[in-house]
């Protein structure tokens, strides 16, 4: 009976700590887990931080486009409103010239 219980002792032993294994493998899946969660948890933060940046980014850029083009719009009004004025001067010019000729004649 004595050998009996010292099998039945070693069977039990071996099973608590098959159990305890099994305890401390569940216990690890679980860290793992809460650990992946957490990772995916910062890198959707981090891909929330870098599209916002890059929408402000975007959003000086084409402010910056704006401005030049509005410095290319004044220039070019610029440009044609001494056009227009060079055209009067010359056409000025012109009649006077011919007045000058006329007094002369």
């Amino acid at each position: 009976m004595s050998v009996d219980n010292e099998r039945n002792d070693s069977e039990d032993e071996e099973e608590e700590e098959e159990e305890e294994e099994e305890e401390e493998e569940e216990e690890e899946e679980v860290k793992v887990e809460v650990v992946e969660e957490e990772e995916e948890e910062e890198e959707e933060e981090r891909k929330k931080e870098a599209t916002k940046d890059h929408s402000l980014f975007s959003g000086i850029c084409a402010l910056r486009r704006l401005k030049i083009i509005n410095r290319a719009n004044f220039y070019v009004q610029i440009d044609h409103t001494l056009d227009y004025l060079t055209r009067d001067v010359r056409k000025t010019q012109a009649k006077f010239h011919s007045f000058c000729f006329s007094l002369f004649r």
